[in-house]
């Protein structure tokens, strides 16, 4: 695990940010584009409604010029007179009924009175009679446009109609155009007003938002809002209530200001506006800044992001999907590469050791040879060669007793030949292994070895009614006599346990003593007796281990799987 995760990350963390990256790449592109989309359509109709709105006002400035050039007006101003009031009156009706966009058409002599007015809110346009025509001149659009010269016309600012300073209800937004009279001698006569019913234009407004995913604003030179998406914001300026554009979008209304025309992006969303101003239409505002019309298109932060961030949702699911699969590959390749790692590691230590334990059995072989040679040579052939020479003095001439005394030196020597001979063989191959099996066999080895070192081993010898394979049951008898050389070599000990048990289909090994111990981090992992001991328990397909401290004692444990073929037989 220590070396599988580092590998892990190092290649998982490249590609997870790789990945993330495209994902985020991806993402920001269709941010981008989506945020043009949204700026090009809002930019598109606002401007849409602007020309809308220009084409209003040419139209209205066109009939303006041409109400205030009939041939009927010029009349009745050249002789005043009911009829041709009356003709005149019946103009402006057949004007209003074909239109359809005054609520209010009317003639003002110079002192602001109403000769004519037409009232046409309702849809059906009539003219007014005589005794309910009233005054305008304390109105300012009267005053403003009787100042005008020949030719040029007024517009008012964007408000609703009122009587006597009280607001109409429902609300009617009205846009007042005017335009100066002029008699045939050039004398000034009076004013042609048009009441312009705002309502419509307003509609228009509404259709052509519809369909968007904000909404579409119109508000004064001021920053009131003229149509805005909560009603109740609407016309506020005339109840005297401050609500404006600016105190919802602070930002935004700034960028309205300094920009005119264009768009931008804040954090409160994207403002797409223009502005409309009457002097450009060709009319006379009289200064008034509330004269201009701003055209604002609002798309909130979160919708202005909506799809994007959907496409986001949408993108995510598959990549987690895909780093949730390559970190399954990835940890599976890695877990596989260290384990393919370990063994070849293990191999090599394996290769180590086993050239260590070749040099080594091939020393100890020889060392073996010469001693074995040294045993038969020395002891062996003294002892035979004195049993010849006493059996050749033991032949007396004929006729002469036989000397006793030569007999027995002849059997004392044959006897320690003998013995001599069962210790070589014993040190080749025990025959108790052979004859009564492993757990005689290392009874017997620990039984010598408490006789000649005097060392409490006590052993535990726990077997099932199971035959030892004869590979298996010579190593086990190896590892236990070199571990007990061990403990007499080096443990300085007093005592031992030996618990050697077959059950489970294994059979377990360990020789613990109670000696001075010995630190493991100084072992010397290439002694030939540690070797063979842990490449005779890899023989077997076992394990062993070694566990020892300073003072503590040392235990060697090996554990060996029995042959299924053995473990299922009983004797």
């Amino acid at each position: 695990m220590k070396t599988i995760f580092p590998r892990f990350l190092l290649f998982f963390v490249p590609i997870s940010c790789a990945l993330a990256a495209l994902v985020l790449l991806l993402y920001r592109q269709d941010l981008a584009k989506e945020r043009i989309r949204h700026e090009s359509d809002g930019s598109y109709n606002v401007d849409l409604h602007a020309e809308i709105i220009a084409a209003e006002f040419r139209a209205v400035k066109s009939d303006l010029l041409f109400l205030s050039g009939q041939s009927v007006l010029q009349d009745y101003l050249a002789r005043p007179s009911a009829a041709a009031k009356r003709a005149l009156a019946r103009e402006y009706l057949m004007f209003g009924s074909g239109k359809g966009i005054y609520g209010r058409i009317r003639y003002l002599d110079a002192a602001g009175r109403e000769v004519v007015r037409i009232d046409g809110d309702e849809g059906h346009p009539v003219i007014a009679p005589d005794n309910q025509l009233g005054s305008a001149t304390d109105r300012y659009y009267f005053r403003e446009a009787l100042a005008l010269k020949k030719g040029q016309t007024y517009v008012s600012p964007f408000d609703l109609d009122s009587e006597r300073g009280d607001i109409k209800r429902p609300f009617k937004p009205r846009l007042r155009f005017a335009v100066p009279v002029f008699d045939a001698s050039g004398s000034k006569r009076g004013v042609v007003v048009l009441d312009y019913m705002g309502a419509k234009m307003l509609r228009k407004l509404d259709e052509i938002s519809a369909h968007l995913p904000g909404s579409l604003a119109l508000l004064n030179g001021n920053g009131f809002w003229l149509r805005a998406p909560r009603r109740e914001d609407e016309w506020a300026f005339m109840f005297a209530r401050d609500r404006r554009f600016g105190g919802g979008y602070p930002r935004g209304w700034r960028e309205i200001v300094r920009g005119g025309r264009g768009a931008a992006r804040t954090d409160e969303g994207l403002f797409a506006f223009t502005t409309f101003s009457p002097v450009d239409a060709g009319f006379m505002t009289g200064g008034q800044a509330e004269s201009l019309l701003r055209i604002v298109y609002v798309l909130p932060q979160e919708a202005l992001d909506l799809k994007s961030r959907k496409l986001l949702k949408t993108l995510l699911i598959p990549c987690a999907f895909i780093e949730a699969v390559l970190a399954v590959l990835i940890w599976f390749l890695c877990r596989a590469h260290a384990l393919r790692e370990n063994s070849r590691r293990r191999l090599l230590e394996s290769e180590a050791r086993l050239r260590i334990l070749s040099t080594g059995l091939i020393e100890a072989q020889e060392r073996e040879r010469k001693s074995l040679s040294r045993d038969l040579h020395d002891d062996l052939g003294q002892l035979l060669t004195a049993a010849c020479l006493e059996l050749e003095r033991a032949l007396l001439p004929e006729g002469k007793a036989v000397r006793p005394e030569l007999v027995r030196g002849v059997l004392e020597y044959t006897r320690s030949a003998l013995d001599r001979m069962r210790e070589i063989s014993s040190r080749l191959r025990p025959r108790v292994l052979d004859d009564l099996g492993l757990k005689e066999a290392a009874r017997s080895l620990i039984d010598e070895h408490r006789k000649k070192t005097g060392i409490d081993f006590r052993a535990e010898l726990r077997f099932e009614s199971r035959e030892v394979p004869s590979a298996v049951s010579e190593n086990i008898y190896r590892i236990l006599q070199e571990a007990l050389n061990n403990v007499v070599k080096h443990a300085r000990a007093k005592k031992g346990l030996i618990t050697l048990s077959l059950a489970d289909s294994r059979i377990e090994l360990t020789v613990k003593d109670w000696g001075v111990g010995l630190d493991q981090r100084s072992l010397n992992p290439g002694t030939m007796g540690l070797l063979s001991m842990r490449e005779r328990s890899e023989l077997l397909g076992g394990t062993f281990s070694l566990r020892s401290e300073p003072g503590a004692g040392t235990e060697v444990r090996v554990v060996v799987p029995m042959p299924a073929s053995s473990a299922a037989g009983d004797v």
